[in-house]
């Protein structure tokens, strides 16, 4: 049975883990910044201040790769919905017809390949522009894609500079759990090799699904970590193994425990019980 209060209790501890908070400060300070610096731009941009925070907001993300890239992608979104917002824009104004239609091409351009936030982008700018631009769809579209560019350059940059964040404690905890897992495996086939065969232990069905699931944690902990080291500054003074680890995972791989051995494998029940660390 599901505990509510546990469930609840796990979930504001996710919530409020140290990176995330550290990613909340962070986004909010270049939310800031970038709100102080919009009216500065020069032009009719500075009457549009709210697309910098908006900006600096969808650039935050806990890797510094993945800023990067949401980044990019967001403003290339940005682009192709502005011209396909022009096209019609040119030929008619803002109605029903025009703002599906308009709505329907920024889908379709988002179904591109490898187009990933852009996709979401891409209609959206499309449809600023169209209602909100009307007759001056071109001054609001330049001003629209210059906030956000500060925004997202405000984003990146603070996320780059301040503690960008490296995940690589999450390996070592991933790499307990699965530990423990594979040491409690063990003991059992240390204790099934000196009973009779086949042996009889139900729990062995149960652990090899929990085995299964630890390493892939493992797996999933040390490709974010090596997202995270991306372009990161903090990498050289925190350096880790990442492909070491992986290769630790495969080697900790175990045989389906219904194997049969032969006499020899028999031998090595007492061995198996001192592989378990703690």
């Amino acid at each position: 049975m599901i505990d509510p209060q546990g469930a609840v209790l796990r979930g504001l501890k996710q919530a409020f883990a140290r990176h995330r908070i550290a990613l909340a400060a962070k986004t909010a300070l270049a939310a800031g910044l970038a709100w102080a610096l919009a009216p500065l731009i020069p032009g009719p941009a500075a009457q549009y201040p709210y697309y910098a925070p908006l900006g600096a907001l969808i650039t935050m993300h806990p890797t510094v790769a993945d800023s990067a890239r949401n980044g990019f992608q967001s403003l290339l979104g940005l682009g192709l919905g502005i011209g396909a917002a022009f096209a019609v824009a040119a030929n008619a104004d803002a109605n029903s017809l025009t703002i599906a239609l308009v709505v329907g091409i920024g889908v379709l351009i988002g179904g591109l390949p490898k187009m990933g936030a852009a996709r979401d982008w891409a209609p959206i700018a499309a449809l600023f522009v169209l209602v909100i631009g009307g007759h001056r769809a071109d001054e609001f579209s330049a001003a629209y894609i210059v906030q956000m560019a500060l925004g997202v350059g405000i984003g990146f940059a603070v996320n780059w500079m301040i503690l960008p964040p490296l995940h690589f404690e999450a390996v070592g905890a991933a790499f307990v759990r699965h530990r423990h897992a594979l040491g409690d495996q063990l003991e059992d086939m240390a204790t099934a090799m000196t009973e009779s065969w086949p042996p009889d232990h139900e729990e062995w069905a149960e652990r090899e699904g929990v085995l299964t699931a630890t390493a892939s944690e493992v797996r999933q902990a040390v490709g974010q970590a090596e997202l995270s080291a991306r372009a990161n500054p903090r990498r050289e003074r925190r350096s880790r193994d990442l492909r070491r680890d992986l290769e630790d995972v495969r080697a900790r791989d175990l045989p389906d425990p219904g194997h049969h051995g032969g006499p020899g494998e028999r031998d090595l029940g007492g061995q198996l019980r001192d592989v378990r660390t703690p």
